[in-house]
């Protein structure tokens, strides 16, 4: 479907990562079952933010902060998202914004 919007010259491979951002670095992803070399960097990046946000969904149940992070930990170990990126988003605390603005304070414990 993306495929077939105008963007711009400088976008045009926008298609190419969000369809790729359900990808695993262990080739056991989809769409297109892609291994880590595979999968443009741009698409790793997405795969990390819609993975921490899906985590905290507001039909489930409400998860604390940490546990989130636990999970996308184990994710790494699995083989299934970027090590480095998520590393960085971990570090440089990238979550802390999304978790003032979308989490609610009770979640927030780290």
């Amino acid at each position: 479907m993306l495929n077939h919007l105008p963007f711009p010259k400088k976008l045009k491979y926008v298609s190419d990562y969000a369809a790729a951002h359900h990808e695993r670095l262990d080739g056991t992803g989809y769409p297109f079952k892609l291994k880590a070399e595979q999968i443009p960097y741009q698409a790793r990046i997405i795969a990390i933010a819609d993975i921490f946000e899906a985590l905290d969904m507001p039909y489930k149940k409400p998860m604390k902060l940490l546990q989130v992070l636990k999970i996308m930990e184990f994710m790494r170990r699995d083989g299934h998202i970027d090590g480095n990126i998520l590393v960085l988003f971990i570090r440089e605390k990238i979550y802390e914004n999304y978790a003032r603005c979308e989490l609610s304070p009770s979640q927030i414990d780290c």
